[in-house]
C-alpha cells in the first residue's frame, strides 16, 4: 500500500508475456536492472564528459550486489533508479540538441518514476532547478523569453509527471470502477503510512545480499562445508 502501482502493471504485462512462474516476475525487473547499467555510463559520460568516468560508472552499476539483488526481485526500487537516470539523460540532451520531444519525453520518465517510488520526486525536483538556473544565466533571453521558457519547465517537470503519475491509475480507474475521490484517498493513505514505514535495514540487506551475488558464495559455501 505504501508504493505506488506501477510496479504492479509491469508485472502483469511481464506474467503476460513469459507466464506465472519465476521468470514472468522476475522478467520485467531484470530488463530495467540490466538497462540501468549502460544509462548509468551515459548519464556520467554527459556529467563529466569523460569516457573513463562513464566506464567506471556502468562498471560500479553492473557489479553492484544490491543492485544485482533488486534486479532479482518483483519490487520497484529496481525501476526507480531507470527512469530517473533516464530522465536526467533526456533532460541533458535537451541541453545540448535543445530538441522538444527530448524535454517531453524526460518529464515522462520522471512521472513514471513517481509511479514507481515518490523518491524520484527528489531528482526530479533537482533537475528542475538546474534547467531553471540555467536559464536564467543565458544573458542572450528577453525577460519575456525567460518567462516563457520558467512556464514551460514548469509544465513538463510538475504538470506532464503528475498527470502520467495519474495515468497510470488507469486499470483502478476505468476498469474496476474507482474514481478520483478515491484515487485521492489512497494517496492520502499512502502519504501517512510512509510517515512511519521504515522499510528495510539496508545494512541487514547488505549482509544478506553479498554472498548470493559475487564470488563470496564461493567462500560462504566453502565454510559450510
Amino acid at each position: 500500500m505504501h508504493h505506488p502501482k506501477l510496479r504492479n502493471i509491469l508485472v502483469f504485462l511481464a506474467i503476460k508475456g513469459f507466464g506465472t512462474n519465476t521468470e514472468g516476475f522476475r522478467a520485467a525487473s531484470l530488463a530495467f536492472g540490466i538497462l540501468t547499467i549502460p544509462l548509468t555510463g551515459l548519464v556520467a559520460r554527459r556529467l563529466t564528459r569523460s569516457d573513463v568516468a562513464a566506464l567506471l560508472a556502468a562498471l560500479f552499476m553492473a557489479f553492484d550486489a544490491i543492485h544485482i539483488e533488486l534486479s532479482r526481485q518483483a519490487i520497484q526500487e529496481v525501476y526507480m533508479p531507470f527512469f530517473i537516470l533516464l530522465g536526467i539523460y533526456l533532460a541533458l540532451r535537451h541541453q545540448e540538441k535543445k530538441n522538444m520531444v527530448l524535454l517531453v519525453l524526460s518529464g515522462v520518465m520522471f512521472g513514471l518514476g513517481l509511479a514507481s517510488k515518490w523518491n524520484v520526486a527528489v531528482p526530479l525536483a533537482l533537475t528542475l532547478m538546474l534547467l531553471v538556473y540555467l536559464c536564467l544565466k543565458r544573458a542572450e533571453l528577453s525577460p519575456f523569453e525567460k518567462s516563457a521558457e520558467l512556464l514551460l519547465y514548469f509544465a513538463i517537470f510538475v504538470v506532464l509527471p503528475l498527470t502520467t503519475y495519474v495515468l497510470t491509475y488507469y486499470p483502478w480507474l476505468l476498469h474496476r470502477g474507482y474514481d478520483l475521490g478515491e484515487l485521492l484517498s489512497s494517496q492520502k493513505l499512502m502519504f501517512n503510512e510512509n510517515l512511519v514505514h521504515k522499510g528495510a535495514n539496508p545494512e541487514m540487506l547488505l549482509i544478506q545480499t553479498i554472498p548470493r551475488c559475487s564470488g563470496f558464495s564461493v567462500l560462504s559455501d566453502l565454510r559450510t562445508s
